[in-house]
């Protein structure tokens, strides 16, 4: 008996005699090295004219070919005179005739054309997983069943040849007429390729002529879809800070999620469309590079908004003074000193010297990375030089102090943002269990997936289980790599995928170490340097909270950065 996929075509279907009468003939008679594939639809957009149809039955032998049959009912009619063709159906009209449906072709021709349209469409298929085929290799022919017509008559249009054509009279001689059509068909064509090996003829039904396909809701298409929540949230969230920026200085305090940064742009662009000169400042470069491409695109006339980190504003400062901004390579305290005060004594006397500036407001992100003592170096920005003459908007959260600075913002007034917008419900339980002011999740914010807490091991178990988590994610959930981040609470040369960083590679995708340069690869980075930044998913490692690169803060702040998915690998408790 051969193989028929699917088993039972037709089953609970009413309809379908001569399908089902034909199966049985094939089930009977076929032996078992024939398979036969039944009511195979195709549908070809790569063709010069989109083509799709449906192929009845297809009997494929790894010597013999490809049989394509197309199945009719009772029978059909040629009208001579008009030179129309008609399939019977069953029943009758209303004037006792049979009724009759119209064929734009012949059933040979039809049953030639499907096979020409599925076999262009297959071997292109064939020849991409199969590099060493020239073509497709298995003959193919074409032939029609009637399997509830008892016979055909002696004279036929000349093109329905009877030959290949199958009636209930062929039942017990099935085989020996599928064989002589296409035995036929090779000689005709001169054939003489072998046999597919067993190999590739089960490669090819399995992978190219009907692969198995599953379809799931994956974590890519609900990331997809959870993110235009965010979206929508963020559209709703620009309005919070509207009436509070006509204040000289504004405090904005909200945990991680509640939309600082969000809100820190609009302000910076709020002010500039009334034509200020803004300042968008932050700690981190890379968050200050993000800040810059979002800025650029607002078209701004007589207004204008100038994004920067502290730090890069300070070795600005030294280039249009004409200084050195050298970091001293003697000892840490050395190294501290210069950052923290020679490079804004230097900023501060460009902004005197009007080097750079002036500025009408000061937007600051991140503000709780700032000494307290900056502050009035950045006064001299304004137009009238030093003392509260300009406006400030600061956005903080002192529970991502990780640089522990305590810093004291300038008097003014105060808004606190107390839901989180950013991250999915089930992050957020994670975050509130970490921070010493737990915030409540926006009610719209999907509810997301579990975060994944495991124990990492050592660092070869390390490199394993991530290799696995993103084969996982990209083959599997259909995530692209560059919504993907690994985040490290130690130097990245010192974390425990330290050896991928030479082969930029690991899951077998590519991996880079700059947030600038991601695009197609993951990226793996120090959570101090991710600071203030996002991603759709942070698969956080190498945490111990034991030591102190581990504190409860940072990893806090590491799990904020995780929008929809976080995994992590700690060694201890995570929540201890």
């Amino acid at each position: 008996m051969p193989h028929i996929i699917p088993n039972d075509p037709w089953s609970g279907y009413p309809g379908a005699r001569a399908e089902k009468t034909f199966l049985r003939a094939l089930r009977e008679e076929l032996p078992e090295e024939w398979w036969v594939y039944c009511n195979l639809p195709y549908y070809d957009l790569q063709s010069p004219r989109i083509k799709c149809g449906e192929i009845d039955f297809l009997l494929l032998h790894p010597e013999r070919g490809m049989l394509f049959v197309e199945c009719k009912g009772e029978g059909v009619i040629f009208e001579a005179g008009s030179g129309e063709w008609h399939r019977t159906l069953s029943g009758r009209d209303e004037n006792g005739n049979p009724k009759l449906e119209r064929l734009k072709e012949s059933p040979v021709r039809q049953a030639d054309r499907g096979r020409y349209d599925f076999v262009a469409m297959i071997e292109r298929a064939a020849l991409s997983r199969f590099p060493q085929w020239t073509n497709l290799p298995f003959v193919h022919a074409h032939a029609v069943a009637f399997p509830l017509a008892p016979r055909l008559q002696v004279e036929l249009p000349t093109d329905f040849p009877k030959e290949l054509c199958f009636t209930a009279a062929d039942r017990g001689r099935v085989l020996s007429k599928v064989e002589f059509i296409l035995g036929s068909r090779r000689r005709s064509l001169g054939w003489s390729q072998p046999a597919v090996p067993d190999g590739q003829f089960r490669t090819f039904r399995k992978h190219v002529l009907r692969p198995s396909f599953r379809l799931a809701p994956g974590l890519g298409a609900q990331i997809q879809d959870d993110e235009q929540t965010f979206v929508r949230l963020s559209e709703e969230q620009v309005g919070v800070v509207e009436g509070w920026l006509e204040n000289p200085v504004l405090r904005v305090r909200g945990g991680a999620g509640t939309g600082k940064t969000v809100l820190a742009l609009e302000a910076a662009r709020s002010r500039a469309s009334i034509g200020e000169r803004v300042l968008l400042l932050c700690y981190n470069r890379f968050l200050a590079s993000e800040l810059g491409r979002w800025s650029e695109g607002w078209g701004l006339e007589g207004g204008s908004v100038r994004a920067a980190h502290f730090h890069g504003l300070c070795e600005e400062a030294a280039r249009r003074l004409g200084r050195p901004f050298e970091v001293p390579s003697s000892t840490p305290e050395e190294v501290t000193r210069f950052w923290n005060d020679t490079a804004p004594e230097i900023l501060w006397d460009a902004l005197l010297e009007r080097r750079l500036g002036p500025f009408d407001t000061i937007v600051v992100d991140e503000a709780q990375d700032f000494c307290t003592h900056w502050w009035t170096v950045l006064e001299s920005a304004f137009e009238d030089g030093p003392g509260p003459a300009g406006r400030w908007v600061f956005f903080y959260d002192p529970a991502q102090d990780i640089f522990n600075r305590r810093t004291e913002l300038p008097p003014g007034a105060s808004l606190t943002l107390k839901a989180n917008y950013r991250n999915t419900r089930r992050i957020t339980e994670t975050l509130n269990r970490l921070s010493v002011s737990p915030v409540e999740s926006h009610p719209a914010c999907p509810l997301g997936t579990a975060p994944e807490i495991r124990a990492q091991g050592s660092g070869k178990e390390a490199r394993r289980a991530v290799e696995e988590l993103v084969r996982s994610l990209v083959k599997d959930e259909g995530l692209l790599p560059d919504h993907i981040t690994i985040l490290t609470p130690r130097r990245v040369s010192f974390s425990s995928l330290a050896d991928t960083i030479e082969s930029a590679s690991i899951g077998g995708e590519r991996l880079s170490i700059d947030p600038d340069d991601r695009a197609g690869a993951l990226l793996m980075c120090n959570v101090h340097a991710f600071k203030g930044l996002e991603a759709d998913v942070v698969i956080l490692i190498d945490v111990a909270p034991r030591y102190a690169h581990s504190s409860r803060m940072v990893r806090y702040v590491a799990s904020s950065r995780a929008k929809h998915l976080l995994h992590v690998l700690c060694d201890g408790d995570f929540f201890g």
